[in-house]
């Protein structure tokens, strides 16, 4: 079982359009972030009816996963000029200020947690839709199963039926993150072929086809699905290297701050010696 307690760490690397993380946040840990230095009051305004504490670290924690994981890849400069709204169905998306254009961009996303872990992601491609689910093994499963299983479901066989429906679970719930409907649609009118083992594709009860992959960490069952994405758009999303112009400022103006710390220390020990002889 990995080490949960150090845990922050990119999942599906190598997925051609979505990026994604895996953080572990132990409890009250969202704390440890200051608000001001990661929200808005515009953002934060979606808490203000929640009565419940850890309803709102989980909220806090996996948006910062989220936004640590935009800023690593350099979709942003700063975490407030990234925003998480919800539209009409309740489905989040990633709205990023540009402050250099005064313009915004719009990224589908998806979010996750289950107890100490959240899991976050983001779709670089701004036509396909991504959802993510994060479910631990329980032999709760298997008795659960009439509300979430197909007749046309096929998992590859690996005797190890509890973690067949851990993983189905995980990919039905991320399909119907992806239509907005939660588990009111039903998840038995998700049907689930595995391709690969860790590879799938989906439908839905109206025929509308998905991508979908999932790995373990531990006993927990991570799945990321999307829309269909044609071979040529997703090699070239898998090679465009991001753009990330802001990024070498930073590191120009860092690097100029520690030469003129050193000429500073280097004037202030001539001066010393000077004085002294």
């Amino acid at each position: 079982m990995p080490d949960k307690t150090i845990t922050k760490e990119r999942v599906f690397p190598d997925h051609p359009v979505v990026s994604a993380i895996l953080w572990h946040f132990a409890e009250d840990k969202a704390s440890d972030f200051p608000r001001e230095d990661w929200f808005t009051e515009n953002d934060l305004a979606e808490i203000e009816s929640f009565t419940n504490s850890r309803r709102i670290d989980e909220w806090l924690s996996v948006r910062i996963a989220l936004k640590s994981l935009m800023l690593q890849d350099g979709v942003a400069e700063s975490a407030l000029h990234i925003h998480v709204r919800k539209n009409e169905k309740g489905c989040p998306h990633v709205v990023v200020y540009d402050p250099a254009t005064g313009r915004y961009a719009r990224f589908h996303c998806s979010l996750a947690h289950k107890g100490p872990l959240v899991f976050a992601a983001y779709s670089r491609h701004p036509d396909v839709r991504v959802g993510v689910d994060i479910e631990r093994r329980s032999w709760r499963l298997p008795y659960l199963r009439r509300r979430f299983l197909s007749e046309r479901d096929t998992m590859i066989k690996t005797d190890d039926h509890i973690g067949d429906y851990t993983a189905l679970w995980a990919f039905k719930e991320a399909v119907s993150k992806i239509l907005g409907l939660g588990m009111a649609y039903g998840l038995a009118n998700i049907h689930c072929h595995e391709t690969n083992l860790g590879t799938c594709t989906l439908r839905d009860g109206e025929g509308a086809r998905y991508a979908g992959n999932y790995v373990w960490f531990g006993k927990y069952s991570l799945a990321v699905v999307t829309d269909p994405l044609p071979d040529e758009a997703a090699a070239r999303h898998r090679h465009k290297p991001p753009e990330r112009p802001w990024l070498e400022k930073f590191s120009r103006g860092r690097r100029l701050r520690a030469l003129r710390k050193q000429r500073n220390i280097a004037q202030r020990i001539k001066s010393i010696k000077e004085k002294e002889t």
